[in-house]
């Protein structure tokens, strides 16, 4: 997942988003990620600013063993 760049045109447009203040159906973005991905599943937020514009990325571990699921539902590489 990526926030701070249009999905249409690519364009770095910027965020503010913070996944450390962000709030999902009124729990903590970490409390909610950690309940609805597998128990094996390896995230990690990464923030960075690009020609001024800030960009956050949620990125998710290719799976080594088991697939990495969401709700229960798999994750598919790129998508």
């Amino acid at each position: 997942m990526v926030w701070g760049i249009t999905d249409d045109s690519h364009k770095i447009v910027g965020t503010t988003f913070d996944p450390w203040t962000a709030v999902v159906r009124k729990q903590p973005l970490q409390l909610y990620l950690n309940q609805n991905l597998s128990s094996h599943a390896e995230y990690k937020f990464h923030e960075t600013n690009i020609d001024g514009h800030h960009v956050v990325l949620l990125i998710v571990a290719a799976a080594q063993e088991l697939p990495v699921e969401f709700k229960g539902a798999r994750l598919r590489p790129g998508g």
